[in-house]
């Protein structure tokens, strides 16, 4: 068995001498001596049974141990009756100090009966008398020092005659709260200080709601409410004649203590007044009404709640709660307090872009109003995408489609100054882009004009592709050549000689926004202007009677050179030729002069018979300044 089998609360396992009898499974036995690698389950920390595991020769057995309260030493014994009339038993009583003893239980015996004839009534504890004098008697509490040492403490107390006794008249300074929850040594002052008999025995008259129960002197209670206690003093009144007094007591709820106050405000403005503000911790504390004073700085005061400063800098505030601690002790806190310049407020955002372009990224920016404003920092939010798909990131904001786009802009803490806890309020502005489709660029341009002749203007044009490009706009240039000009998008080879001219296109933003497109076409600048001989071998027939004239060059007079153009058609009979419903001749040939129309584009109507069949087609011409 184990060398020792009680112990105290945290007290380390004894294994000096340990030897635990196993039984085993295969119900053997043999006495095994053990050390402390190979036992587990001890924990002296708590009271109670223990029971410890022996590992040995890889098999098992238990056994147990007791594991007692940690001893707590008796220090004092009070409330001992100082006074006895003769003749009359009195019974002796004590308050074992401190209440968490682990012994407490008193043997009276006299001492010294001196003059009394005293003597203990068969071993209990009440003390008879028969004369006068003073005895002395003596407390004795086994274990009460130390386990096995007595704790022990004489009293003397003084016998009167009957004559000479002094009936109390009344109790006075007992408490009347309390907390629940926590015990109250319940106290009384005798009066008259004379009186013979002054021990005060309580009980409990009505507990109303509250639990309460007395053990000796402490009253405990569990709930609030009110609870009437009786002072009993044996004898008080007179021989045989116990004096009572009853006593009301208000249980309040427990009393909370402050642990600490947080979230006080870190950050003041000269001129603009903090409410000065704080977290009590935790929120059931009793009392949490904080008051604040200055405890340094310079430039500062306050007015209740409210910090006013004039001066920037550092100020130190202490934050105040009464009672905070326990009934009599305040809880206080110093908190340090940044003091800046004069808060300025956000008034307006200007300069923020009104427009933007599908699958192109954009940066959000804007100047702030005033500029002295004490936080600017812009955030970017979208407040209503509608058909665009707006997304914003940062300050980078995108659109997947054209349309309108409502923005907001806000500056934290831009209206009201941050106190280094709380935000103050920001300021919101909203914005409207206007979102235009996604970029097309040019990618190029034909069906430019490739032949010109001296003298006659020649009308510069152009297909842009594609065809749903943003910008198409055709802006003309001479790259080289001599004796040619551009006026209205017309080359005038009036003082041309024959050769090559090369002409540039440009398109504004044709390429991208901000960067044109250009592409140059070569011209070929001949010396007349031929006629025009359009032969059957041209014309492709279809079955609704109408046809097309093919590799026909282009037809452009110039009202200025007085141009004209000769059309002749060859192997075709019964020639008409109109524009519109105007009959401008038949037979094979037809002269267009360009002082005989105005600038604009022209439809030459032209009928022929063929094979007995008739026939339709139409040449277009362009008349120029």
């Amino acid at each position: 068995m184990p060398a020792k089998t009680n112990y105290a609360v945290g007290e380390g396992l004894d294994i000096t001498g340990l030897v635990v009898t196993a039984s085993y499974s295969d119900s053997t036995t043999a006495p095994v001596k053990v050390s402390a690698a190979n036992i587990t389950g001890f924990n002296s920390a708590t009271a109670g049974s223990k029971t410890l595991t022996v590992t040995y020769n890889g098999k098992t057995a238990t056994f147990t141990v007791t594991v007692s309260a940690a001893f707590v030493a008796v220090t004092d014994i009070t409330g001992v009756p100082a006074m006895t009339v003769a003749g009359v038993p009195l019974t002796l009583t004590g308050t074992v100090t401190p209440s968490s003893a682990i012994n407490k239980t008193i043997v009276w015996e006299v001492k010294n009966a001196g003059t009394t004839g005293a003597a203990m009534a068969g071993g209990s504890n009440v003390l008879n008398t028969v004369a006068v004098g003073t005895v002395t008697v003596t407390a004795s509490i086994a274990s009460g020092t130390a386990p096995g040492v007595a704790y022990i403490h004489d009293f003397t107390i003084t016998v009167i005659s009957a004559a000479d006794f002094v009936p109390v008249a009344g109790i006075t300074g007992v408490p009347t709260e309390t907390d629940a929850g926590t015990p109250l040594i319940l106290t009384g002052t005798v009066t008259p200080a004379s009186a013979t008999y002054k021990t005060i025995v309580w009980s409990i008259q009505n507990a109303g709601t509250t639990g309460a129960t007395i053990s000796g002197n402490t009253l405990n209670t569990l709930a609030v409410g009110t609870v009437s206690v009786r002072a009993t003093i044996s004898n008080g009144l007179a021989i045989s004649s116990s004096y009572t007094q009853n006593f009301t007591i208000t249980v309040n709820a427990p009393f909370v203590s402050v642990i600490s106050i947080t979230n006080v405000p870190s950050r003041a403005y000269t001129g603009t007044p903090l409410p000065l503000s704080g977290t009590v911790t935790p929120s059931t504390a009793t009392n949490n009404a904080i008051i604040w004073s200055v405890k340094s700085g310079t430039g500062v005061s306050i007015s209740g709640n409210m910090l006013n400063t004039t001066l920037a800098g550092t100020v130190v505030v202490t934050a105040t709660i009464q009672n905070g601690l326990n009934s009599t002790q305040a809880y206080t806190k110093d908190f340090t307090i940044t003091v800046y310049g004069a808060f300025v407020p956000v008034t307006n955002i200007s300069g923020v872009t009104n427009y933007g372009k599908a699958g192109v990224a954009q940066t959000l920016s804007g100047t702030v109003v005033p500029s002295t404003a004490t936080n600017k920092t812009i955030t970017w939010t979208v407040k209503d995408s509608g058909t665009t798909g707006a997304k914003i990131s940062g300050s980078s904001i995108t659109f997947s489609g054209e349309g309108a786009v409502v923005i907001t802009a806000t500056i934290a803490s831009g209206l009201s100054p941050y106190n280094g806890v709380v935000q103050g309020e920001s300021y919101i502005q909203d914005f409207t882009l206007y979102v235009d489709p996604a970029f097309v660029a040019v990618t190029g341009i034909t069906a430019v004009p490739t032949t010109a002749y001296v003298g006659n203007s020649l009308l510069l044009s152009g297909t842009v592709t594609p065809s749903n490009a943003n910008y198409k706009t055709i802006n003309w240039s001479i790259q080289s050549g001599t004796g040619v000009s551009i006026s209205n998008n017309n080359l005038n080879t009036t003082s041309a000689s024959v050769g090559v001219v090369v002409v540039t296109a440009t398109i504004t933003n044709g390429s991208a926004p901000g960067l044109a497109y250009t592409q140059d076409f070569p011209i070929t600048v001949l010396a007349t202007l031929p006629s025009l001989n359009l032969t059957i071998d041209d014309f492709t027939f279809t079955d609704e009677g109408i046809g097309v004239f093919t590799n026909v060059p282009s037809v452009i007079l110039s009202k200025e050179a007085k141009s004209s153009q000769t059309i002749e058609m060859s192997g075709l009979s019964d020639v008409v030729w109109y524009i519109g419903n105007i009959k401008l001749g038949t037979g094979n040939t037809v002269t267009l002069n360009a002082l005989n129309f105005t600038i604009g584009t022209y439809a030459l109507s032209i009928t022929f018979t063929k094979d007995g069949k008739s026939w339709l087609s139409s040449l277009p011409f362009t008349i120029t300044e």
